[in-house]
């Protein structure tokens, strides 16, 4: 009830005293009944009124609220293909044909120079593929940060680095795993210190083998 209608009903209630037809103290409870009603019913109506200051919405401060940034998780992409370099040598760009198909893919990264040895060989390799225009020979470009000779023309290779083990000469493969070589070639000894993918099978003679990164 409004403060206007509390004081319009003690004015009729009082009104209804004097004239007689109740006892003066049926009058007063009844004006301390009503009186007790209305300043109830004002109670609720008051709560049920918004406050000045309140707002409906929420502070992004509050616990558990992100922002859209913090769901935003780095990933690394891996693929394996070809590795080509297309174009001529003014406008050279080495690419991956990837096994998986789906258009050239240029490579970028700071392993470039020791990715182009390995042109016409099968890589694997991990990164952060990017697509999108890219440059004008490969609609995707992928960032590569670590990267396997897996075959060259068709032929399964062992990629890794060579160190000397005593008198022995010893590949250390990307895998971790060490095989000794079995009667390397005066040409792979020199290469000791060198990261090499060598052909065939490893508990045999090494026939064929490629520098991916020289020796320093």
């Amino acid at each position: 009830m409004k403060p206007g209608l509390l004081a319009l009903s003690l004015y009729a209630l009082t009104q209804a005293g004097c004239g007689g037809g109740a006892p003066k103290t049926s009058v007063d409870s009844a004006i301390a009944q009503q009186a007790d009603t209305a300043l109830r019913d004002q109670a609720v109506l008051n709560a049920s009124l918004p406050s000045s200051d309140s707002s409906p919405l929420q502070s992004s401060k509050e616990p558990g609220l992100r922002s859209p940034a913090s769901d935003v998780a780095s990933r690394n992409d891996t693929t394996s293909g070809i590795v080509k370099s297309l174009g001529t040598a003014a406008t050279s760009q080495l690419t991956l044909l990837p096994n998986s198909g789906g258009g050239k893919i240029a490579l970028t990264g700071p392993d470039l120079a020791a990715l182009g040895r390995t042109n016409g060989a099968e890589v694997w390799m991990t990164g952060t593929l990017r697509s999108g225009p890219g440059r004008p020979l490969a609609a995707r470009s992928m960032e590569v940060e670590r990267f396997v000779v897996r075959a060259v023309d068709g032929v399964t290779v062992t990629d890794g680095m060579l160190v000397a083990d005593g008198d022995a000469v010893v590949l250390v493969a990307s895998d971790g795993k060490r095989h000794r070589l079995v009667t390397p070639p005066s040409a792979l000894q020199s290469q000791v210190g060198a990261r090499v993918w060598i052909a065939g099978r490893m508990d045999r003679e090494p026939s064929t083998f490629g520098v991916i990164i020289p020796k320093s």
